[in-house]
Formats: structure tokens, sequence, C-alpha cells
């Protein structure tokens, strides 16, 4: 068995049951969210920016709600280098991009330069 699925099933042993009050709270929450992620509509710039806002929003209750419930994974900061190997071993082409830490605990890809769109397409339909 490898490290890192040692570690996760480690955490699922771990991992205490979120009791039905906690749950009561997550019901509305998860409903509300589902419900915007999958209603598609035409919004102004603005409006679709504070659907997003108010996503995130949701989001970080429901993940403050189960943070003492969630399985304990490894430090994702430190295993950037792993993951690279892993995509490079499987064939990923990521030279124009790098994983970043955008705020403490979420991670987004940041272009390293200026990527043309028709490149992008192509790469990704080739």
């Amino acid at each position: 068995m490898k490290k890192a699925d040692k570690d996760i099933s480690n955490g699922l042993l771990q991992m205490k049951k979120i009791p039905k009050q906690v749950k009561e709270q997550l019901k509305p929450l998860i409903q509300k969210l589902l419900t915007k992620c999958s209603s598609p509509k035409a919004l102004t710039k603005k409006a679709e920016w504070d659907e997003i806002v108010e996503i995130f929003e949701v989001l970080d209750t429901i993940q403050a709600l189960e943070k003492s419930y969630k399985i304990p994974f490894p430090d994702r900061k430190n295993n950037w280098e792993r993951f690279y190997e892993w995509c490079e071993e499987n064939g990923a082409e990521f030279s124009s991009i790098e994983v970043q830490e955008i705020k403490k605990d979420y991670f987004g890809s940041v272009a390293k330069k200026n990527i043309k769109v028709y490149l992008l397409l192509h790469i990704l339909f080739s």
C-alpha cells in the first residue's frame, strides 16, 4: 500500500461521525449550493461575480461545520513536486502553468506566460 493510501485509510479510521444536529444545519446549505450551481442563467458580470462570492460564502460555512469531522489529509502544500512528477509520468505537459497557493489551503493554476486561446484549445482537443 502506498504511503498516501495508508494516510487516507488511517484518516478514515480517525474520522468522527457527524452528529444529527450538524447534518440538519448542513442540509439547507447543501441544497442552496446545489440550486445555485445547477441553475444556468444569463447574468451580468457583476451579478455573476456576486453569485460566485455567495457560493464561496456557503462553501466556507459548510467547511466550518464539517471541520471537526473531515478526514485529515496530508499537507498539499508540500506535495506539489510529487504531483508534477506523476503528471509527467502520465503524459501531462504543463510548462506554461504552475500551482500556487491563492489563499490559505486554497490552490489554483496560474499561467507562467501568456497562453494563446487557440493554443489552449489545440492542447485540450488534440
